[in-house]
């Protein structure tokens, strides 16, 4: 999870990341590394539009 200024960004799970989270989720006992994965696609995705946006992180 990325800190900005002292404050949490929220982690934004985009349509295209969707079905991938929810399979994450319903496998999390069998393999919760996919879970994981995901999330951190989708932080670096975040973190690509503060970079895009020149948001200090």
């Amino acid at each position: 999870m990325y800190f900005c200024s002292g404050f949490q960004l929220n982690l934004a799970i985009t349509e295209d990341l969707r079905l991938y989270y929810y399979r994450g989720i319903q496998n999390w006992e069998h393999t919760n590394g996919y879970l994981q994965d995901t999330c951190l696609t989708a932080q670096d995705n975040y973190k690509a539009l503060l970079d895009y946006f020149k948001i200090k992180h």
